[in-house]
């Protein structure tokens, strides 16, 4: 999956790690930790699940890719536990790999750009910028930025990060939405809610307003710029809810702006809170 150990992490006992299940033994499973140019980890039966279980088959199954916790490094022996590891902590390691995956994406990418081996990119200059940013995905969020700026990049990795994000990673159009309540129950109320959003939508005539079902409308826009594409639907939102109280209406925000998946089905190197669902990887 990986040519390099993509962690600047070193091993050691108690730590959570990515594996991939490799082999299915009578009285234990085997693995390899892929993050970490894939040593191999063994997980004994007593380490696999805190139920009871008749068939190893039922717990854990062949190429599966799970987490496991490090219990004991013996020279080149590493034990694994299963059972030690909480659906939280695997929630949370598990969408910290898949942005792992992404920002190696990107180094492999660079890679063929640079005509460099990936293992010589991270250990020239990923390593480095995962201490620095705390991860390599957060690294290339900062460094996206500074692309959004336009700001002079000298670095020849840099330059070819840059060259890869603008090609395979900016979206050609921003996505977005917002959901809100507007009723009247005054004289002929349908009738004002429909010239309010007539108004708005002379405001800007790219905004989409739809009955989702009432009184709750799904207001959408797309926008090749972001900032702007926001801006415009939280003056949409004002608009409608100073006109539509003045009226004599009510008005509710049930969801708040927001981003949604871009059309060209790429990934935002936008914001490292997002959820790693929002984020399609480019094939």
């Amino acid at each position: 999956m990986f040519a390099c150990k993509i962690s600047n992490k070193e091993i050691e006992e108690g730590i959570l790690v990515i594996v991939k299940i490799t082999q299915i033994n009578e009285d234990y499973v085997e693995a390899k930790l892929i993050e970490f140019n894939n040593l191999k980890g063994d997980i004994m039966l007593r380490e696999l699940s805190r139920k009871k279980f008749k068939n190893i088959k039922q717990v854990i199954k062949l190429n599966t890719i799970t987490v496991c916790q490090i219990i004991k490094i013996d020279n080149d022996f590493i034990d694994l536990s299963l059972k030690r590891v909480d659906e939280v902590e695997k929630d949370a390691m598990m969408k910290l790999f898949k942005k792992n995956k992404i920002a190696y994406q990107i180094v492999d990418k660079a890679a063929k750009l640079l005509k460099e081996p990936v293992a010589t990119i991270y250990k020239e200059k990923c390593y480095v910028e995962m201490e620095n940013h705390r991860t390599l995905f957060k690294y290339f969020v900062y460094l996206n930025s500074l692309i959004m700026k336009n700001v002079n990049l000298t670095d020849k990795y840099e330059q070819a990060f840059r060259d890869v994000i603008i090609k395979d990673y900016t979206p050609q159009s921003y996505h977005f939405r917002t959901v809100v309540d507007v009723a009247n129950s005054k004289k002929n109320g349908v009738g004002k809610i429909k010239k309010v959003f007539d108004k708005v939508m002379e405001f800007d005539k790219k905004l989409e307003i739809h009955l989702l079902s009432a009184p709750t409308y799904n207001i959408t826009r797309t926008c090749v710029n972001r900032d702007d594409g926001l801006d415009i639907i939280k003056k949409a939102l004002v608009m409608i809810e100073d006109d539509i109280k003045e009226c004599g209406g009510k008005f509710l925000l049930v969801a708040p702006p927001r981003t949604v998946k871009d059309k060209s089905k790429r990934i935002l190197l936008i914001n490292e809170d997002s959820s790693s669902d929002d984020y399609e990887e480019f094939e």
